[in-house]
């Protein structure tokens, strides 16, 4: 907001603001025309004593500085007008417009707002504008706005009040919770948690019991098809999963509890909800700025409470508590279509790279339990992870992070080949090309190195990776009569079998692989070799025949649409820098093979010493 007297901005959320002060302007318009005045509780009036009529205020100027003076005025005493904001309440007509309610509600939901730029203690003693409403909702928090939002969330018509008023009050709560972990963590106060965590269960049980609200969608040029309840609700949810845990068992064991008491409100809101599309990334810029409601970060959480239950009256492990959620809570009720389709808008909308990462390594947590599992191939989640480890190939930032996203992808697909039936292994090898992604997984591993593949975690998951395909293959071999996934698989292998192997063996000298995690890099060269004997493959023809297509490469475009690709260019090629193993006769060429052609997915690059990151890379 702008400062008292200042020239009038316009604020960032331009929406929420032009309708706050509509409402104003409104309510300023109809107090002239009565000839009245809005008296705070001991007479004194904080309104201008005229106003024109929007006709005489066509830019809003006079609304912006009646909206400043008010603040000032809150400002200036915070516990009075926590007391005003609950007589308001106390006041009200309910289930209609109560101007000043919403006005007085719209004001402290401004100055909460504050906090989004929170980092430190001293930030609240800056004498810097944001400074000063920081500690102002300080004050009102101190003064009982904590209590006042309770009386309105039990209210059991709470939600048929006026939409935008309830949003309101949602934002202020949402504020209250993310006030609770400064006011503990670095204030000191742990108490005040108490009283943090009965609004919050208090704002979800009825929210729970009024969930239909959350699921009308809306048209917005921020939010697009999103619910402005349904937002508002996650922030809460989100602020409620940043309170950290208190060496104080009374409280560890309060704040644990509450987060499990909001599970399912949480999956309910991240369920009914749909991720971030290009729209909505143009608006917020980045995705810090995506709100928590269009992201997968309440999925996260969800999983993140079966970590302990110290209510639970069975005592029973982390796995079972997930399994009978599953079941119970998921499954049963919104049934597996909807799940597995949420998991893939999910899939085809994810940030790549990090993000990417960390949305397969929770899809990997549900998808290890066997009532989930079958429906990986029946509604398209094995392509859809398929297309995004693609995606990233062609689009991502980093080797590293595509190793990473290979690994996470590989370890969902592992489960099926060590758990399900052989007509859904057979389902991934032909549709999903998983020997492929294994095989682009070792190289990337085997040029890394260790601990840059892996960022230092589980140093057999590579090597397990690689056998879980090896005993299918074994099995595979074994059968008699028309062994059609048997061909499937030995031509899909053949592929990337000896290139894989002469990587492989090309690094075993290189000093990423001396010390320790040597041993991990040879265990996998002996892996990678018994899997293509196990299919029949013999590595003195396989080297022939890739040394003989090397070759002929050599000798044309690699850019399949190129004339050149198929007959001797007039002028030389040059290679690769990357790979050394594909020419071209012009960067044009090199350039539409390296995303079209995908070029970028099989090459193995040089990267930037400095950074990491990789573009397309120069002829030599």
């Amino acid at each position: 907001m702008p400062t008292q007297g200042a020239q009038a901005a316009k604020p960032d959320n331009w929406e929420l603001e032009s309708k706050r002060r509509e409402l104003l302007k409104a309510f300023y318009h109809s107090r002239s025309q009565l000839g009245g005045e809005v008296e705070t509780d001991d007479g004194d009036s904080d309104w201008e004593d005229e106003t024109d009529s929007d006709e005489s205020d066509p830019y809003g100027e006079k609304a912006d500085a009646a909206w400043d003076k008010l603040d000032a005025a809150i400002q200036r005493n915070p516990a009075r007008y926590v007391k005003r904001l609950r007589q308001l309440w106390e006041q009200r007509v309910r289930h209609e417009k109560n101007k000043e309610l919403e006005d007085l509600t719209s004001h402290i939901s401004g100055f909460s707002q504050s906090l989004e730029d929170y980092l430190h203690p001293d930030d609240i003693d800056e004498p810097s504008e944001e400074g000063r409403r920081m500690a102002t909702f300080r004050d009102l928090y101190r003064a009982g706005l904590t209590a006042v939002c309770e009386l309105f969330v039990q209210e059991d018509d709470f939600f048929q009040e006026r939409e935008d008023w309830i949003s309101e009050v949602l934002r202020i709560i949402g504020q209250i919770v993310q006030w609770g972990t400064i006011e503990t963590e670095d204030l000191g106060n742990w108490p005040a948690i108490y009283g943090i965590l009965r609004l919050t269960r208090i704002t979800c049980a009825n929210v729970w019991a009024n969930r239909e609200r959350l699921l009308d969608d809306e048209k917005s040029i921020v939010y697009g098809n999103q619910n402005g309840l349904r937002i508002s609700v996650a922030q809460i949810l989100f602020e409620l999963d940043l309170l950290q845990d208190n060496n104080d068992p009374a409280i560890r064991k309060d704040i644990r509890s509450t987060k499990i008491d909001v599970r399912r409100l949480e999956f309910f809101v991240w369920i009914s909800g749909s991720p971030p599309n290009d729209l909505n990334r143009a608006f917020f810029g980045r995705e810090t700025f995506i709100p928590v409601a269009m992201s997968d970060t309440l999925f996260g959480k969800v999983l993140e409470t079966f970590a302990e239950d110290p209510a639970d009256p069975k005592n029973r492990t982390r796995e079972a508590r997930m399994h009978a959620f599953l079941r119970d809570d998921v499954l049963s009720v919104y049934g597996a279509e909807k799940f597995m389709h949420r998991l893939n808008a999910s899939l085809r909308e994810s940030r790549l790279d990090m993000p990417l990462e960390g949305l397969l390594s929770m899809i990997w947590e549900v998808a290890i339990y066997p009532v989930v599992t079958p429906h990986l191939q029946t509604y398209g989640t094995y392509i859809a992870i398929r297309e995004v480890c693609d995606r990233q190939a062609l689009h991502g930032d980093t080797e590293v992070d595509q190793c990473l996203v290979l690994a996470q992808a590989l370890w969902i697909y592992r489960r099926t080949f060590t758990h399900q039936p052989a007509a859904e292994i057979a389902y991934i090898v032909r549709n999903c090309n998983v020997i492929e992604l294994i095989a682009r997984y070792v190289r990337l591993y085997a040029t890394l190195g260790h601990q840059a593949a892996t960022g230092g975690t589980d140093p057999t998951k590579p090597l397990h990776i690689v056998q879980m395909y090896a005993s299918f293959a074994e099995i595979t071999n074994l059968r008699s009569g028309k062994n059609t996934l048997r061909k499937t698989m030995r031509n899909t292998l053949r592929q990337d079998w000896y290139p894989t192997l002469h990587v492989l063996r090309t690094q075993r000298d290189d000093k990423l692989w001396r010390g320790k995690h040597r041993k991990q890099l040879t265990d996998l060269l002996i892996a990678w070799t018994a899997l293509g004997t196990s299919i029949g493959l013999d590595e003195e023809t396989e080297r022939r025949d890739y040394e003989r297509e090397v070759k002929r490469m050599s000798m044309v475009c690699a850019w399949k649409e190129c004339k050149y690709h198929t007959e001797k260019p007039p002028t030389s090629l040059h290679s690769c820098k990357g790979c050394g193993e594909v020419k071209y006769c012009s960067r044009d060429c090199q350039r539409k093979d390296w995303i079209d052609g995908e070029h970028k997915a099989r090459c193995r690059r040089i990267k930037d010493a400095s950074s990491g990151r990789t573009g397309v890379l120069q002829l030599h």
